[in-house]
């Protein structure tokens, strides 16, 4: 990244009396500075140029209990996120079996789109629709289990239906 592409930070402190003294785009005029002043230079990254897209992320824990103890538990989380090259999409599936009892558990995580304003109906709407798409995808995975297939396996078949289009 070239040297305009950077802003320079001199600082001084840390943690309850940390503070930023000054600001600098000249490397140079930085460094000198903080030497004058017996500070440090801390530098980063400007992002001027990036495109922000809000969005949101959900993560969904889905566990199924078979067995003597029948049961399901769902966890979600819809948190604000920035959209960029990094945030990633998975599903990722784990069957524990035991004599008394079988525990699925399913996790996914998605990135959507979405506006900066977000209101409970939307909310509601996230939930039932990721519930639904938890059973859907359990549903799969233990017809996949009761075939023989391993944990590693039907992470496989999930990847590729997702990156197919096939699931949600």
């Amino acid at each position: 990244m070239s040297e305009n592409n950077v802003a320079y930070l001199v600082t001084s402190g840390c943690y309850s009396d940390y503070a930023v003294d000054s600001v600098f785009l000249d490397k140079e005029k930085a460094y000198l500075y903080a030497q004058l002043h017996q500070m440090r230079v801390e530098s980063y990254d400007i992002r001027d140029n990036m495109k922000i897209i809000p969005g949101l992320k959900i993560k969904v824990i889905y566990r199924k209990e078979t067995g003597k103890t029948k049961g399901e538990y769902f966890d979600f989380q819809i948190l604000r996120a920035q959209l960029d090259n990094y945030t990633r999409n998975e599903t990722e599936f784990r069957n524990y079996p035991n004599i008394q009892k079988t525990f699925s558990r399913l996790e996914i995580v998605r990135y959507i789109p979405f506006s900066v304003t977000f209101t409970e109906e939307d909310e509601k709407h996230i939930n039932d629709k990721y519930m639904k798409v938890c059973y859907d995808i359990m549903a799969y995975c233990q017809e996949r289990v009761s075939a023989g297939y391993s944990d590693k396996q039907i992470n496989g078949f999930l990847e590729s239906k997702f990156e197919r289009g096939k699931i949600e």
